[in-house]
């Protein structure tokens, strides 16, 4: 769609590029899933730019490219110009195809275009606009409906409402969410520092990665201690927290030798 910034259709040879690196950028409709991996275009990308490129060409990939790549420059484009090398900047999958029910493969709801002749016969029954429409009429009980067994497809994202993480198909974003995280634990450690513990345990998110090791830190509130992973100990908790649970009640509440503590927290000293 453009060479160094300027549209192909306004482009009169000879033309020079003064970027560096030189830029193209193209773009297409292709028939993908709601769950295909974005980064199944780069080898893509490789075969296609691998080749010397004619403007002719460049202009026949907005048919059929699919990314944002940039080029070593400047480059003069006359009549070719040849690609040494690339990356890939920004490859986005959005998918137009209708959700369905699918119970002949993959038990969940799905956007292939698979659907068979009856529910293509009986739209407003089978066919759905969003993932979650879908879901929620035929796989209401499931809560890993839609979800690829393709980790890379699934992105996290603060839902402020509930202070905590949620987590959709890459597809089902909007362009104004632009707060996406790979795993839970970028999600709930960026936007939900201080209550990461109920971030992390939402279920059916797969749950945060752990060390291993157990702290004891108090429960002003309730005059007792709780145990917890060290990734989960706050910043202000460090300076009460301790290995054993008899050690923390009896530094937390010397009053009574951490007896109450003791007798309060769960599996005691």
């Amino acid at each position: 769609t453009k060479v160094c910034g300027t549209a192909v259709d306004s482009i009169i040879e000879p033309f020079q590029c003064i970027e560096n690196p030189a830029t193209v950028e193209y773009s297409s409709t292709v028939y993908l899933s709601h769950d295909t991996d974005p980064t199944e275009f780069t080898d893509l990308m490789a075969e296609v730019l691998s080749e010397p490129s004619t403007l002719e060409s460049v202009q026949a990939t907005t048919l059929d490219g699919a990314n944002n790549a940039a080029l070593p420059g400047p480059i003069e484009a006359l009549t070719f110009m040849t690609v040494s090398s690339f990356s890939v900047i920004d490859v986005a999958v959005n998918s137009l195809a209708p959700y369905y029910p699918d119970w002949a493969d993959k038990m969940t709801c799905t956007n292939n275009g698979r659907q068979p002749l009856y529910q293509r016969q009986d739209t407003d029954w089978y066919l759905f606009e969003t993932l979650g429409e879908c879901c929620e009429s035929w796989f209401k009980d499931d809560p890993f409906c839609g979800v690829s067994s393709s980790s890379s497809s699934l992105k996290f994202f603060p839902d402020y409402s509930l202070s905590q993480c949620g987590m959709k198909p890459l597809a089902d974003f909007q362009d104004w969410e632009t707060e996406l995280y790979a795993t839970l634990d970028g999600c709930c450690e960026s936007k939900f520092p201080n209550n990461k513990m109920d971030c992390c345990n939402v279920e059916g998110l797969g749950g945060c990665s752990t060390s291993g090791t157990n702290h004891y830190t108090p429960d002003w509130l309730n005059e007792k201690c709780e145990s917890k992973d060290s990734e989960f100990v706050l910043e202000h908790e460090v300076i009460f927290s301790h290995s054993s649970m008899q050690e923390c009640c009896q530094q937390n509440y010397p009053y009574d030798g951490g007896d109450t503590c003791c007798t309060q927290s769960e599996g005691g000293c």
